[in-house]
């Protein structure tokens, strides 16, 4: 068969078999550019580093685990003495010192059982035990829960509660929880002259809404998008920040908005939601 002949510009003969060497070579995929090869590496160290981050996070919440479970018997084993001390001793300074034990022990375990709620609600695994619970029973105990932290202090503690409120679907001892915290670091950064507190419940779409009103320092504008931060650090106005944030992380849980008002020199506002118990669950507490 006769080989097919073509002739180019320049009168020179090209065969068939020439243009398909010359188009096979054109094909050749050219090698990657720096760019893609550096893209690749970048790509490559990304995954690393994520790789170390969740190994680095894992071993912080076992080390996490470990601390808080030690903690807590050494802590139960000085709480528990010092009230018993304090029951037995007659000595007012006596009695004033163990109660600083005390304190201090209590706010150690605060701050354990914080740490320990964090990282479940990092996890995504806060326990709820939600039941039907009215909103008076809830705001009676945190104003009883309060007034023992105000009681030797400066401080009035009022209580202002709609008439009309609709039950409410969950765990009380995890809203008490919230109240405790938020209304300890009301106390522990108000003025020494004093103030007050107000603690507020009303109706809302969801079911009820919650209110913490100070009248201490108030947060500095540029520290107000850290007030509900896992890593806010210390703030000299509204403390560690770590309590706010267990408070957030427990309000969320319930499907309930936290939300905060603030001015310096003028105070601290803290509002949140809880939901209405439905039909269905207000049937089945009632069985």
């Amino acid at each position: 068969m006769a080989e097919a002949i073509k002739h180019n510009h320049m009168g020179k003969k090209k065969t068939a078999a020439t243009t398909a060497r010359s188009a096979t070579t054109r094909k050749r995929p050219r090698p990657r550019a720096p760019l893609a090869r550096r893209i690749e590496e970048l790509e490559r160290r990304c995954q690393e580093l994520e790789r170390r981050a969740e190994s680095a996070e894992q071993t912080r919440a076992e080390m996490l685990t470990v601390v808080t479970h030690d903690l807590r018997n050494p802590l139960g084993v000085i709480m528990v003495t010092a009230t018993l001390l304090a029951r037995e001793l007659q000595d007012g300074g006596s009695r004033k010192q163990l109660d600083a034990i005390k304190r201090a022990a209590d706010e150690i375990n605060r701050i354990v059982e914080d740490l320990n709620d964090a990282a479940s609600i990092e996890a995504g695994r806060l326990a709820l035990g939600q039941e039907v619970h009215d909103v008076a029973s809830i705001v009676d105990s945190a104003v009883a829960a309060a007034s023992s932290l105000t009681a030797h202090k400066p401080i009035s503690l009022v209580k202002e509660l709609s008439p009309v409120l609709p039950p409410l679907w969950v765990d009380k001892s995890r809203v008490l929880q919230v109240f405790s915290r938020l209304v300890g670091n009301a106390v522990r950064f108000m003025p020494h002259k004093g103030g007050s507190i107000i603690i507020r419940a009303e109706p809302s779409n969801e079911g009820a809404r919650f209110s913490i009103e100070d009248t201490g320092h108030g947060v500095p504008e540029d520290q107000r998008t850290l007030l509900f931060s896992r890593h806010a650090g210390r703030r000299p106005c509204q403390g560690t920040g770590l309590s706010v944030y267990v408070a957030k992380g427990i309000i969320e849980a319930h499907g309930g908005r936290i939300s905060a008002e603030t001015e310096v020199g003028r105070g601290l506002t803290i509002h949140f939601t809880l939901p209405a118990a439905h039909p269905e669950q207000l049937k089945e507490q009632a069985r």
